[in-house]
């Protein structure tokens, strides 16, 4: 995904706000309804309705795809691993780096770790080639 330039991000904040103030709560509650009925109608610039993060190239999680992911013990499916910028202080008191998190639609399972990303990949063990464990 390419980053985004300050007016580009202000122009497609603004379009949200347009969107959220003509549509919403008058023809549909949903934010993403509203956008997208936004964009068919009104908008004189074409943009987006969702932004993939898939689409961030080589982000943390898509390398740790490449590797076996440890289950979830609360429902058995892969975990995420979500990495915690905020440095050791009032809002990170303990100082955790990353965070391994359950996706799935009834699990809410966290585990927190002080690991970083670096350190995590060198205790997974990579995939086959085609993907499969």
């Amino acid at each position: 995904m390419k980053q985004m330039t300050f007016e580009e991000f202000e122009d497609r904040t603004k379009a949200v706000v347009r969107a959220r103030k003509i549509f919403t709560p008058h023809l549909t509650k949903n934010i993403t309804e509203a956008f997208a009925i936004y964009q068919k109608v009104l908008a004189e610039t074409p943009r987006s309705v969702m932004i993939s993060s898939k689409e961030g190239g080589r982000r943390p999680q898509t390398i740790v795809d490449q590797f076996e992911r440890p289950l979830c013990p609360e429902c058995g499916e892969p975990l995420f691993l979500r990495i915690i910028k905020i440095p050791k202080g009032p809002r990170n008191k303990k100082g955790w780096k990353s965070c391994w998190v359950c996706d799935g639609p009834l699990c809410c399972y966290e585990s927190y770790s002080k690991l970083d990303i670096n350190q995590w990949l060198a205790r997974l063990k990579r995939r086959n080639e085609d993907g499969e464990r």
